[in-house]
Order: structure tokens, then sequence, then C-alpha cells
């Protein structure tokens, strides 16, 4: 797709459009660990330089403390990286909680009822399931500000989770 696209352009304009890219990640962030990630942030997010810029010690802060938690090795980086700085220059205050754990889900399922084969319903396809199979999820997106907390969990079947992404 690249390729096609840029099959017109010069090698120069193609220098100028990946350099204000470039630019754009050195400015914001001090560790170059995840430049593919922030690389594609830049070329999403270009026209908010700015609003990034102003946070950037809040952005590296929080996006550091992520990538050492356990949650970075459960979780889909680029999405939550971005989930996390969308907040930062959002306003959004978020959980510092960011996954349900394996406790929570043992005490979500006490409150729920299993049918007769002992499997649980997915809330979005109303299929059933094992519990193993199921995902705790936010109702209300953890990105926009929903809390980790039980009142605000429901149970998904992966590809169901996967559809629903940070939508309400």
């Amino acid at each position: 797709e690249y390729v096609n696209a840029s099959q017109k352009k010069s090698f120069a304009d193609d220098q100028r459009e990946i350099g204000k890219y470039i630019k754009f990640v050195r400015e914001i962030f001090d560790d170059y660990g995840q430049l593919d990630i922030y690389f594609d942030l830049a070329r999403k997010y270009f026209k908010d330089s700015v609003i990034w810029k102003q946070n950037k010690d809040e952005i590296n802060s929080r996006v550091k403390r992520y990538l050492k938690s356990d949650d970075a090795k459960l979780t889909d980086k680029a999405k939550e990286i971005e989930d996390i700085i969308q907040a930062i220059v959002n306003n959004i205050s978020v959980d510092d909680k960011r996954l349900f754990s394996n406790d929570d889900k043992k005490e979500f399922l006490r409150k729920k009822k299993p049918n007769k084969e002992n499997k649980y319903q997915c809330a979005d396809c109303k299929k059933y399931f094992y519990a193993e199979e199921l995902t705790m999820d936010h109702v209300d997106p953890w990105s926009k500000g929903g809390r980790t907390e039980l009142s605000n969990a429901e149970l998904r079947c992966r590809p169901c989770n996967i559809k629903k992404g940070n939508k309400s």
C-alpha cells in the first residue's frame, strides 16, 4: 500500500515526510525502545503534536510504568500505549489498575449463575462458554475513564472482546 502510494513521490519528498515524524518522536519520547509503536503514533497524531509536547513528562512517566508492569506482557502494547497517551492528552482520569485479576474473575463468577453445563454467558453474543474461555472486560472502557472494579465488569468470549475494542 505504502509503495504504491509513494511511487510517484521523490526521495526528497519522502525524506521530508518521514523526517517530521522522526522529529515528533524525538520531541516526545525519552526512550526509543518501542520505536515502531512511537513512529506509528507520530503518523496518526502528528496534528496533535503541541498538546503531546505539553504532556511529554506525564506521557513518558505513564508509558514507562506500563512497560515495566506485568500488564505489558499480557496486552497489545501498541493499543495500550495509544490508550494511555490518549487518556492523558484528552485529560481523562484513568484507574491505575488496568486489568482485572484472576481473583476479580473468581469473585465475579461466584455472583453469576452458570447454566446446567457449568457455562457462563458472553455479554455480547449470548453464547455459553466455560469460565476459562471468557475474559473479564470493562463495560465502560478503561481508556475512557472506566474503573477496573466489578461493578464495571462483564464476561466476554475472546472474539467479542476483540471486536468490542474500547467502545462502550
